[in-house]
C-alpha cells in the first residue's frame, strides 16, 4: 500500500472535539499531516495560511458554518478554487446538499452513515492516491 508521503497536509474543521481528535488520528495513521480547526472561522485562518492540499469540515460549525467558510476559501484563485473538500453533517438536508455542491463542495457525506476508513478512502480518491 502506498502511503502519501508527509508533506500532505489536510484540514479538519470540526466543532465536535472527539469527532475532531478521531479524524485527526485515522488521516495522521493514514500518513498526512493533519492541522485542526475547532470553528470555521479558525478552520478559514488556517487554511488561507497554510493552504492544506484537502479540507474535511463540519458544516454547522460555531462562529461560521461549513458552507460559509468553503465559500470564503473558493474566493482564492489561485489554491482556494480547486481546493477538494470534503463536507460532513449530521442533518440530512438537500437543500443544504445541493447549496454545499453549488459552493464548490466536492464530497458530502453523512456522519451517521459512513466510517472512518471510507473517509479516508475518499481523501486518498481525491488525491489521487491508490
Amino acid at each position: 500500500m502506498n502511503k502519501p508521503t508527509n508533506t500532505q497536509t489536510i484540514l479538519v474543521a470540526e466543532d465536535d472535539a472527539s469527532m475532531r481528535k478521531l479524524l485527526a488520528s485515522v488521516l495522521q495513521q493514514a500518513g498526512y499531516l493533519v492541522i485542526e480547526a475547532e470553528n470555521g472561522k479558525d478552520g478559514l485562518d488556517m487554511a488561507m495560511a497554510k493552504k492544506p492540499v484537502l479540507i474535511v469540515t463540519d458544516n454547522f460549525m460555531p462562529l461560521m458554518n461549513g458552507l460559509d467558510m468553503v465559500a470564503e476559501i473558493r474566493k482564492d484563485a489561485s489554491w482556494g478554487s480547486a481546493v477538494p473538500v470534503i463536507l460532513m453533517t449530521n442533518i440530512s438536508d438537500m437543500s443544504a446538499v445541493n447549496k454545499s455542491l453549488q459552493t464548490g463542495g466536492i464530497d458530502y457525506l453523512m456522519k451517521s452513515d459512513v466510517e472512518l476508513n471510507q473517509i479516508v478512502a475518499l481523501v486518498k480518491q481525491r488525491l489521487g492516491e491508490k
